[in-house]
């Protein structure tokens, strides 16, 4: 089992989310998703650069 309890996790997650930690991390994953979806501009718009797309925006968006 892990060193830290229950307790001490649901702390530490209050001190980040008081601090703006969370959108802070959010919000600098969606600005490196969105400049690596424009970096694939230069490439045709096929099957292929459409599921790299769909796969950035899902890392950003997705629940867990």
């Amino acid at each position: 089992k892990s060193g830290i309890s229950d307790a001490g996790i649901a702390t530490v997650m209050a001190l980040i989310a008081r601090h703006g930690g969370f959108e802070y991390a959010r919000r600098a994953a969606e600005i490196r998703a969105e400049r690596a979806i424009a970096c694939l501009d230069r490439f045709a718009n096929n099957e292929y650069r459409a599921a790299l797309i769909e796969q950035a925006r899902y890392v950003v968006t997705r629940d867990r």
